[in-house]
C-alpha cells in the first residue's frame, strides 16, 4: 500500500468516525426523537435571512446545517436571491446541485433539499480526502 493510499484510508476513516459520532451525539442529545432515515431528511425547512441552525426544526441535520451551510444550501436551491449571497463562490453550490440530480435519480423519493444536503456532505468529504492526499505530497 502506497503512502498516498494510507493517507486516503486514514482520511476516509476519520470522516467515518466523525459521521458515527455525529449520529450518536444527535441520538443521545435532547434533540427531538428521531430515527436516521430518509423521511426525516426530507422534512428540512430553511427560512431566509438567517443562517442559525436554531431556525431549523430540531434535528440531527441542524448540527451540520448552520452558518455558511445554510447560505450554500439556499444558493444551490434558488441561485442568488439576495445581495448578501454574492459573498459565496458559486462552484460548491453548483456541484452540489448537479450531484443532487444524480442522487435524486437513484433515490426518487428523496426531496430536492435532502438530495442537495446529501450531495454537499459527499462533496465536502471527498474534498477533505483529496486535500489530505495533496497536502501529503
Amino acid at each position: 500500500m502506497t503512502h498516498i493510499a494510507k493517507v486516503a484510508l486514514v482520511a476516509t476513516l476519520s470522516r467515518a468516525v466523525i459521521a458515527v459520532l455525529w449520529i450518536l451525539i444527535a441520538a443521545l442529545s435532547n434533540i427531538a426523537t428521531w430515527t436516521p432515515t430518509l423521511p426525516y431528511v426530507q422534512s428540512i425547512q430553511l427560512r431566509p435571512y438567517d443562517s442559525s441552525s436554531s431556525l431549523l426544526a430540531p434535528s440531527p441535520l441542524s448540527l451540520v446545517l448552520s452558518w455558511d451551510a445554510a447560505y450554500f444550501l439556499r444558493i444551490a436551491e434558488t441561485g442568488y436571491p439576495f445581495e448578501q449571497f454574492n459573498a459565496f463562490f458559486p462552484l460548491y453550490p453548483f456541484l452540489a446541485q448537479q450531484l443532487s440530480a444524480t442522487i435524486t435519480a437513484i433515490v426518487p423519493s428523496m426531496s430536492n433539499t435532502a438530495a442537495i444536503v446529501a450531495a454537499a456532505l459527499l462533496l465536502s468529504n471527498v474534498a477533505f480526502v483529496l486535500a489530505a492526499c495533496m497536502l501529503f505530497k
